[in-house]
């Protein structure tokens, strides 16, 4: 999300010393540039969000670029064993995503066995 790469790539070198990592998710703006998205009650483009310097859109899990059906099972083989640190900096209902997030994150951990 923050530097345009897949999180499954980086744990082919990096997986090995995982011992925790956050459940975040977002898209790159620069690669949506023609959508507009709903940011709080104001819609804006995302080149008008670029201006004011923003690189990165933070979104609910599950609604951003990040692949969870790809990257859970890819840590899991690394052996990682730590925790999944539900990250929401932004939003207007936190706390409904935090719990969203939750029962997102629960479903795909029995989904692939990971518990």
């Amino acid at each position: 999300m923050c530097v345009d790469d897949r999180p499954e790539n980086a744990l082919k070198y990096l997986g090995k010393y995982v011992v925790h990592t956050h459940a975040k998710d977002g898209i790159m703006l620069k690669k949506k540039i023609d959508e507009a998205l709903q940011i709080g009650e104001e819609a804006k483009e995302h080149k008008a969000l670029l201006e004011m310097g923003h690189k990165y859109l933070e979104l609910p899990l599950g609604e951003g670029d990040v692949n969870f059906d790809v990257y859970l099972p890819a840590l899991a083989a690394t052996g990682f064993n730590g925790f999944l640190t539900i990250e929401r900096e932004v939003g207007n209902q936190p706390e409904k995503d935090i719990a969203l997030a939750v029962e997102f994150l629960s479903e795909k951990i029995k989904k692939f066995n990971l518990a």
